[in-house]
């Protein structure tokens, strides 16, 4: 059996372990796959290098799909894609939202205590 078919078999067998839902699996594996590659770089939350990594293994997903099947099928490679990557990118976005405005706060934070009257202390994110 060619390294193609074998994956495919392999991956049909996960789906079917699953309910049948592939895109359930993919939400799924997805997830897991971006919190096992954060957990393998020791990176924090909001780690891109670790969506960058998932980014890179669904696409090999989909050249196995692609080698199986003889050709693109578009419209279910696209809908892979988007629900393997959809709440890594949205833990991501989140994260680096948080991140940006924890910093902001520390600038007022700091100038605060220096007596900076310019910059007045504001409001901590809930």
């Amino acid at each position: 059996m060619d390294p193609a078919a074998s994956y495919h078999a392999a991956t049909d067998a996960i789906v079917a372990l699953a309910g049948g839902s592939d895109k359930l699996v993919h939400l799924n594996v997805g997830m897991a796959l971006y919190l096992g590659a954060q957990f393998l770089l020791r990176t924090r939350r909001a780690s891109v290098r670790a969506l960058q990594i998932l980014f890179v293994l669904e696409i090999a997903n989909e050249v196995m799909d692609r080698l199986y099947f003889g050709e693109w099928r578009w419209a279910d490679t696209f809908g892979d894609i988007v629900m393997t990557m959809l709440w890594p990118t949205a833990s991501v976005l989140v994260g680096l939202h948080r991140r940006r405005q924890w910093a902001a706060q520390e600038v007022l934070r700091r100038a605060a205590l220096r007596g900076d009257a310019a910059m007045p202390l504001a409001p901590r994110p809930r």
